[in-house]
């Protein structure tokens, strides 16, 4: 009985993951025409990695996402790295098709914070498509 309780918190629990990071994934889009900045995030388990660029057919403005960590359904957090020694703390807030990023200095972590709102650039994104949990026999 312990291992069938076990099992059934394991699959919730991986399946909550799994959601999270549907949630993270993708490319997202801030802002419209020259001044636009796009995100791409790529998620392995609870953690990931990206690029964020703006505009991004200038090759000096490309910036790695770094140390991204989903903390829960609808938060993550991760860094912008925009040269050796400046890179930018990320707290995000996570919808569906929205993202609210809330940035400051890694370096000046008492400075006010910026805050970007993000949308998905494939408007219709569906969240992966999940086999029903079987029964325990």
């Amino acid at each position: 009985m312990k291992l069938i309780a076990l099992c059934t918190v394991c699959m919730v629990t991986g399946a909550s993951s799994l959601q999270a990071a549907d949630l993270v994934s993708g490319t997202w889009t801030a802002g419209d025409g020259p001044d636009a900045r796009i995100y791409v995030f790529k998620v392995v388990g609870d953690r990931f990695t990206g690029i964020m660029c703006g505009p991004c057919d200038d090759p000096g403005r490309v910036f790695r996402v770094e140390d991204g960590t989903i903390l829960g359904t609808g938060q993550a957090t991760f860094y912008i790295r925009y040269d050796v020694s400046r890179r930018d703390r990320v707290d995000a807030a996570i919808a569906r098709h929205q993202m609210t990023l809330s940035m400051r200095p890694e370096a000046r972590p008492n400075d006010a914070p910026a805050t970007v709102s993000l949308k998905r650039v494939v408007e219709d994104f569906q969240l992966s498509p999940r086999a029903p949990l079987a029964a325990p026999r």
